[in-house]
């Protein structure tokens, strides 16, 4: 029974996430992300709702994710799926907390974090895009491990705008960096780069500790 209800709940969240209603197409953007080991393509898709938001729909490997956007720059709902870790469920934003339903290798599960008022920014590198728009110069935010659900605490500063290498050519870009709070922020930190004027996500690149992964994310094209 646990097996066809799986199947089924499967099948319907790959249609969610490939059929999303009442969404009209924007854009394609591919990625390679690369770490020690391997090179591995990510795929994002944008799309605008009727109601001014966005959504994105990525897929890396066997893992698909559906975030919406309102028209605010506020997450609302983050789908996850992994068929290879029998994995799925669905996490809905409800005022300082976040209700996750779905199943975690094959068995059903329900379960509600408390993350209080800071801003949940799941796909980060998208989600910041309003804080870039702003003239705030810090933000704290919050992510989700999709593994254990832990929610992981973040401080993001606005750096310079710089000119870096891009695909062979020089281009101006702002720079962010996000790190845990406190001692923590010398072990870990994530940088990335907006191409400016329309700050198109370019590049990110997490530094940290020996022994710690080390990735770098960089678009490799486009697609409207």
């Amino acid at each position: 029974m646990k097996a066809n209800a799986y199947i089924f709940t499967w099948m319907m969240c790959i249609v969610l996430l490939i059929f999303p209603a009442g969404l009209a197409f924007a854009e394609t953007l591919f990625y390679a992300v690369k770490d020690e080991e391997t090179v591995s393509s990510l795929e994002i898709e944008i799309r605008k709702d009727d109601d001014g938001g966005h959504v994105y729909l990525s897929e890396l490997g066997s893992v698909q994710q559906y975030y919406r956007y309102d028209k605010n720059n506020t997450l609302t709902e983050w789908r996850f799926s992994d068929k290879e870790d029998e994995t799925e469920f669905t996490a809905l934003s409800r005022g300082g907390e976040i209700a996750v339903t779905g199943f975690r290798r094959g068995e059903p599960f329900s379960q509600t974090l408390s993350v209080g008022e800071q801003a949940w920014l799941q796909n980060s590198e998208f989600g910041l895009l309003e804080f870039i728009r702003s003239a705030k110069h810090q933000m704290d935010f919050i992510v989700i491990k999709p593994d254990d659900l832990s929610v992981n605490r973040l401080k993001v500063r606005k750096g310079a705008r710089e000119k870096i290498n891009y695909r062979g050519e020089r281009v101006s870009a702002l720079r962010l960096k996000a790190t845990p709070p406190g001692l923590l922020s010398v072990l870990w930190q994530a940088e990335y780069w907006y191409r400016v004027p329309d700050y198109l996500f370019i590049r990110y690149e997490t530094k940290g500790a020996p022994g710690l992964p080390h990735t770098i994310i960089e678009l490799d094209r486009r697609e409207r």
